[in-house]
């Protein structure tokens, strides 16, 4: 009994230390021609851009509407920072992210956008 017990622990262990995310580790970037993978650095830069510079319009008080990362799936986060077509792409309210800023800001939005877990979403291969 002891011995199995212990054999059971053993895989637990070994399986526990095998866990990653599910979801993408990298993504396609139509502005840049680009694959880019995703980082922790990466992550935390783009959740960070997102809550000081999109969520001070972007809340439920705020003018330009609320939104959150699964608001729009990864295709159509890629499609805001490639067509820039929402008005605050258009007008200034993204001035204060460099362009290396706004890539982490989109790789943010996509790793965790709604549906991220779809296979047929534009990742790299």
């Amino acid at each position: 009994m002891r011995i199995g017990f212990m054999i059971g622990l053993s895989i637990l262990a070994m399986g526990i230390g095998n866990v990653t995310l599910a979801g993408p580790e990298k993504r396609f970037d139509p502005g840049t021609e680009t694959c880019r993978e995703f980082t922790f650095e990466a992550m935390m830069d783009g959740y960070k851009s997102f809550r000081t510079v999109c969520k001070n319009c972007h809340n439920r008080e705020g003018d330009g509407g609320f939104i959150y990362t699964e608001s729009k799936n990864p295709v159509a986060w890629n499609r805001v920072f490639f067509e820039k077509y929402p008005t605050c792409a258009t007008d200034g309210s993204w001035e204060s992210l460099s362009n290396e800023d706004k890539l982490k800001l989109n790789d943010y939005l996509f790793r965790n956008a709604a549906n991220n877990y779809d296979p047929n979403d534009a990742t790299c291969g």
